[in-house]
């Protein structure tokens, strides 16, 4: 008896044992499929419907990331801004700014621009290791 094969309907049909993705067809298997998701989808489709959702909806997104990652909101994020004066907290220039935050804490000390914030990872937040660049910078080494 065959297997009726329902593509796009979200209905997850069995063929020998495999699913299907309800978008594309692929056979899922552990390899191509997120464990413990209520969609029958592959990785690709679900990605795609994932990055859909994200460019329509780019103020949620952010809403979600400072949330998930900072432990903060927009509206504290823009009273760091307004106290920064819209400029980054190292340099003073204004540019497009980032979320800097101690890595051992989680706590959010401030917005960086990009060269900034980068400088202090490659420093690894070290006090020393920022001493002595300053020590090398202005010639004392």
């Amino acid at each position: 008896m065959a297997t009726r094969i329902l593509i796009g309907t979200g209905f997850m049909p069995k063929t020998h044992c495999s699913l299907l993705c309800s978008k594309c067809g692929t056979i899922l298997t552990a390899a191509n499929q997120y464990v413990g998701t209520p969609w029958a989808q592959c990785k690709p489709c679900i990605r795609i419907r994932a990055n859909t959702f994200n460019r329509a909806h780019p103020a949620k997104m952010r809403k979600y990331r400072l949330r998930e990652m900072y432990g903060t909101t927009p509206q504290m994020i823009g009273r760091i801004k307004k106290r920064q004066a819209g400029a980054c907290g190292i340099c003073f220039r204004v540019l497009p700014l980032h979320v800097d935050h101690d890595h051992k804490t989680g706590r959010v000390r401030g917005l960086l621009c990009r060269g900034c914030n980068l400088a202090l990872g490659m420093l690894d937040d070290n006090i020393s290791s920022i001493k002595q660049a300053v020590l090398y910078l202005s010639g004392g080494i």
